[in-house]
């Protein structure tokens, strides 16, 4: 058994950062916890067959039975109390987590009491070298990705960046290679063969090279920097997740950092690259862990990976413990990957003590049964839901390549396949509203609309507003839910009767989910810009002039340096008649954008035109506006409103209220 489980934990540790397909959207992820799944399956099959051969489960209690134990079970109830996005967190740090966790119990619960408390020196040792010989091959393709090929156009259109790596990232291969590197070292000052030696050198030096590579291009401003949360910001977001006594032991859940994040996002934020981004992880993954997963969780991983601290590891095995600091070390750094999460549990099995070994007999043929049973049971149920969400992604992915295609039919049904399968992810509602929206505006177009085609009209909409409702209802806390029926509804003003009223509405309950957030400002005011524009009455024109004006200044409050929010601004108060403040936000607007922003002519061309509406002693030149380099944004005026379908508006069906 020890044989078996040590030649496919090896496999593990070797393929798993090489692994990537194109068979779902995301091209690293799902396969690569597929595999983790699979694996973890397999040992766990091993372990079965072995158990019912000898008529006995036999296992070992070490330092980390009880730590592990008590993680697994508050991983389970962290996922049953989960409040929303169950199943996200299941297909995510979920099973990651629960694999991971279940392959090193299986690990360390099958070794064997030994003088010196050692792991077995064959298994330590083959997954070490198959550590090594995954890191040195990511490290051959690293550089030669980083040097030529990512300019050949034979290869396909996603390998034709610098940031392509089979690890899925650069700073998720950065991290592999300083674990490879740091073992590759630590084992070659104590190898006793030259052959060895050198082949640990050899690798080492390989390594080195790539390292330097990400490096260069990872320095501040280079190509590939990686864009990580500030660790203050995810400090400040862990200390707010601890406000409340159920946050502290359950945390948020554990796919719930960025609606979390979104509530308590710090407004200084606003100056950096975050102003309008969403990032689902913390700076590094004990935080992350602390705020999704609270008490129940982080205490238990605290004493796992304070286990090698106490591990009582002898000489030989010096490179595995710079293994585990290594990689302990990249996990409190760095946000947690599906390659560095199973490495560290994987190798924290090998470090464990044993204490005691106990038997359970199996001899009667029900003890026999009933282990097999239960057993079986819990492997079908993985593979089964496992083979459903593969499935599911494999569609969505397909909808993709149809888009591309332009074959709205094939992307029309493959979202409906994939939301048939797995029903309770919102990723897969929102995409899909998307989708009926696009189709009915397209089948729209016509100037005149038969029955039949209005109907269409009418049940592609309603299906966009129904597939939208049902995202807010799965992520009631998620902003993007929210704008994204926002969205819907902007889109059927003038073709719905209501429709403008449920739009503001949903904006304003995405406002209230991201209060920091400046561009939701600018589309909410670009709506009542918008209708002002559509109506004739000169006091409802007035009152929707009014609030834009508050959003987009609100906006700009937000974020000084958001041009869009400033252009807007202007044109705002230039269509209230207030010239002055209009050519002050228009100056704002070009202290704003960048000095090789294509928007800086138009920009000023409008300054230019407010400044010969002003009274003569106000005027001024437009060279005397400020041209401060900022960010370089892109300024519009809000999009026009749709055009009425022919025949009148329609009436859609269900279409009920939104909900704060």
């Amino acid at each position: 058994m020890q044989k078996q489980l040590s030649i496919l934990i090896s496999s593990l540790v070797f393929l798993l950062p090489l692994t990537f397909w194109t068979l779902t959207p995301n091209f690293f992820t799902t396969p690569k916890q597929l595999m983790l799944i699979i694996f973890t399956v397999l040992t766990l099959l091993i372990w079965l067959i072995n158990s019912l051969r000898h008529k006995s489960i036999t296992f070992t209690i070490t330092s980390l039975t009880y730590p592990l134990g008590i993680f697994i079970i508050g991983l389970i109830i962290n996922l049953f109390t989960t409040q929303e996005a169950t199943t996200e967190a299941l297909i995510g740090p979920g099973s990651l987590y629960l694999t991971s966790a279940v392959l090193a119990l299986i690990i360390s619960s099958t070794k064997k009491l030994q003088p010196k408390a050692d792991p077995p020196v064959v298994e330590t040792t083959n997954i070490l070298t198959a550590l090594l010989a995954s890191s040195t091959i990511l490290a051959i393709h690293s550089i030669l990705q980083l040097t030529f090929l990512h300019t050949l156009p034979s290869l396909p259109t996603y390998m034709n960046t610098r940031t392509f790596s089979l690890a899925s990232s650069p700073l998720i291969a950065l991290s592999i290679l300083i674990i490879g590197i740091v073992t590759s070292i630590t084992w070659a000052t104590n190898a006793k063969s030259n052959h060895k030696r050198a082949f640990l050198l050899t690798s080492t030096a390989i390594q080195t090279i790539a390292l330097v590579a990400y490096l260069s291009l990872m320095i501040t401003g280079g190509e590939l920097t990686p864009i990580l949360l500030p660790l203050t910001t995810s400090w400040s977001i862990t200390l707010d997740s601890l406000k409340t006594t159920r946050n502290i032991f359950l945390g948020v859940g554990l796919a719930n950092f960025t609606p979390f994040y979104t509530s308590v996002k710090p407004l200084i934020l606003n100056n950096g690259i975050f102003w309008n981004t969403l990032p689902t992880n913390a700076s590094n993954e004990l935080l992350q862990l602390l705020t999704t997963g609270g008490l129940i969780l982080f205490l238990p991983f605290f004493f796992l990976i304070s286990q090698p601290f106490s591990s009582k590891l002898s000489t030989k095995n010096k490179q595995l413990k710079a293994s585990i600091f290594t990689t302990l070390l990249i996990f409190i750094f760095t946000p947690g990957s599906t390659v560095i999460t199973p490495f560290l549990f994987i190798l924290l099995a090998l470090s464990s003590n044993p204490k005691s070994t106990h038997t359970l007999s199996l001899n009667t043929n029900s003890s026999r049964l009933l282990t097999l049973t239960l057993n079986l049971s819990l492997i079908i149920i993985t593979l089964f839901y496992s083979g459903k969400v593969v499935l599911a992604e494999t569609h969505m992915r397909r909808a993709q390549l149809a888009i591309t295609d332009q074959d709205g039919q094939a992307v029309y049904e493959h979202h409906l396949q994939a939301i048939k399968l797995i029903p309770t992810i919102t990723n897969y509602h929102l995409s899909y509203s998307q989708v009926n929206l696009q189709l009915a505006s397209s089948l729209s177009q016509s100037k005149e609309l038969t029955e039949d085609q209005r109907t269409q009209v009418t049940q592609l909409l309603s299906q966009a507003v129904r597939e939208a409702r049902i995202a807010t209802s799965l992520r009631p806390s998620l902003t993007n839910t929210w704008s994204n029926l926002g969205f819907i509804y902007r889109n059927l003003i003038n073709v719905a009767d209501g429709a403008e009223d449920l739009a503001i509405q949903n904006y304003a309950t995405a406002i209230s989910l991201d209060p920091a957030n400046s561009s939701l400002r600018v589309e909410l005011g670009g709506i009542f810009y918008q209708l002002a524009n559509a109506t004739e009455d000169k006091t409802t024109t007035n009152n929707y002039l009014i609030r834009a004006i508050e959003e987009f200044t609100t906006a700009t409050q937000l974020k000084p340096d958001y041009a869009n929010a400033w252009y807007n601004l202007a044109k705002s108060y230039e269509s209230a008649g207030n010239i002055e403040l209009a050519h002050q936000a228009m100056q704002q607007t070009i202290a704003s954008l960048d000095v090789d922003s294509p928007d800086l002519n138009t920009a000023t061309q409008e300054l230019s035109a407010l400044e010969a509406k002003l009274p003569r002693s106000e005027a001024k030149t437009p060279n005397e506006a400020t041209n401060e380099v900022k960010q370089p944004p892109t300024i519009s005026e809000p999009s026009p409103l749709p055009s009425p379908l022919p025949g009148g508006p329609i009436n859609l069906e269900s279409t009920p209220s939104a909900t704060n």
